[in-house]
């Protein structure tokens, strides 16, 4: 499951969010992350790991992108805490 990511700007985030941000220093760096990012576990959609989408461009102008980084342990409770809320956001608008 990939969930989309968007840089962010301003603080802050719903339910179904968490951020990563440079002020916090290990998480931030083994990320692999460039920007502030936030994710938005209620919009996810599932993607194949294969070279069409994880392959390094065939002149890679702008370095070995794309870089895969982790999810630093500190942060297993901000993204449960949001896949838990984006699934019962989404049980709730199939029950509607």
């Amino acid at each position: 499951m990939r969930a989309y990511s968007v840089p962010c700007p301003d603080a802050g985030c719903r339910a179904v969010e968490f951020e990563i941000l440079p002020a916090q220093a290990d998480t931030f760096a083994e990320s692999g992350l460039s920007y502030p990012t936030k994710f938005d576990l209620g919009k996810t959609f599932e993607l194949d790991y294969n070279d069409i989408w994880f392959g390094v461009p065939p002149q890679a102008p702008y370095g070995q992108n794309p870089k895969l980084g982790i999810l630093h342990p500190s942060l297993f409770r901000r993204a449960m805490a949001a896949h838990t809320a984006a699934t019962q956001r989404n049980a709730l608008e199939t029950v509607r």
